[in-house]
């Protein structure tokens, strides 16, 4: 299937959902635009800036052999692209998984980038600026205490007095990582490594504290990076169900089968859990909960193999689930962010199957 096909289908692609509550809601593909048309791209995550302009970061293909970048509009209009490495690259397939695993908002417009990328044969983490037209500022080649061993992944997202980078390194016992801390314009504060500083999933907490989930537990740290609590998690995948605001507890989804998944809420200290919500086949990439207290899951549904699937989890305690039609035209929404308040508008970023092709896609629920 051509790419202008691809587009046509999907913006005609018609869903259909199974429904656990009185809720009359339906969800719909509303638009979607190829990502970077003359490459096939994958999209693996989405920020949004302040101006509501929208960031995707992965790679240049699904074999992840350059870390790429894109910035659109809020409207989905193109502002600029961004390929780490020569102009070339492309068609440059000597090096596989490289690619940016997040990207954050900074000051006048400015973008921040972090990934991993091999340097003399080893994968290293490394954030890097772009100014607004896309252009590089600067690298940073992230050594923790200068060890030697290899970066095993990373993230990176805004806190409520910066920014903050997490990682952990390979061929140490999992959880070993790292955390470090950034000025709110990308500009590098400290560093401490740590067996409890996770890189799966991390939601700002107060005072510049931060929630991380990783080894099957989630914990809270300051804003020195200092531990204050901790618990454990059941399942094989976990994700936070992140807030616009402050959150007023702890919401995380967990995956404990192919079939089954539980949102559990914590409080504040991460004791709990108080409440669960059990759900049916909705495995969860992004959770994402609106001012009126809807909880919406952004992942995949599985039918003899994996389609794109949400869930929302309503404040009465009803649920609803949703299935792209056809199937299996992508397995997954990687991730998503809301593009309104109401809690109904989300953008998210998904590889159309067909021909694996990267595409953002705009979803209301109504």
């Amino acid at each position: 299937m051509n790419r202008k096909a691809a587009k046509a289908t999907s913006l005609a692609i018609v869903l259909w959902s199974v429904t656990s509550t009185a809720s009359a809601e339906d969800m719909k593909i509303t638009r979607q635009i190829i990502l970077s048309p003359a490459h096939k791209v994958a999209p693996y995550s989405i920020a949004q800036a302040p101006n509501g302009d929208l960031i995707i970061a992965g790679a240049d293909n699904v074999g992840n052999y350059r870390a790429w970048a894109m910035r659109v509009s809020k409207s989905g209009e193109p502002l600029w692209e961004y390929l780490d490495g020569p102009a070339d690259g492309w068609t440059d397939y000597s090096q596989r998984n490289q690619r940016f695993y997040g990207a954050v908002a900074l000051e006048n417009g400015n973008t921040l980038l972090c990934g991993i990328k091999q340097e003399e044969k080893r994968n290293v983490a490394f954030v890097m600026r772009l100014g607004p037209d896309g252009k590089l500022i600067d690298e940073r080649i992230l050594r923790p205490s200068n060890n030697g061993y290899p970066a095993g992944g990373i993230r990176c997202l805004a806190s409520n007095d910066g920014l903050v980078v997490l990682s952990r390194l390979a061929l140490l016992p999992r959880g070993t990582g790292w955390m470090m801390k950034f000025d709110a314009a990308g500009n590098f504060l400290w560093e401490k490594l740590g067996d409890h500083y996770f890189y799966l999933d991390a939601m700002p907490a107060d005072n510049g504290g931060l929630f991380m989930i990783g080894g099957n537990e989630v914990i809270k740290v300051d804003g020195e990076g200092n531990l204050l609590s901790r618990n454990n998690l059941p399942g094989s995948e976990q994700t936070f169900v992140h807030t616009h605001g402050p959150p007023t507890k702890v919401r995380i989804g967990a995956l404990l089968s192919t079939l089954q998944t539980e949102i559990m809420d914590f409080d504040l200290k991460l004791q709990g859990p108080v409440h669960t919500t059990h759900l049916d086949n909705i495995a969860i990439k992004r959770g994402l909960e609106s001012g009126n207290g809807i909880a919406t899951l952004f992942g995949s549904r599985y039918f003899n193999g994996a389609t794109e699937g949400a869930a929302r989890v309503y404040p009465n305690g009803g649920s609803k689930m949703f299935t792209v039609e056809p199937r299996f035209q992508s397995g997954w929404f990687y991730d998503a962010v809301p593009t309104d308040s109401s809690g109904r508008e989300f953008a998210t970023v998904r590889t159309l199957n067909a021909d694996g092709t990267g595409a953002l896609a705009w979803i209301s629920f109504k």
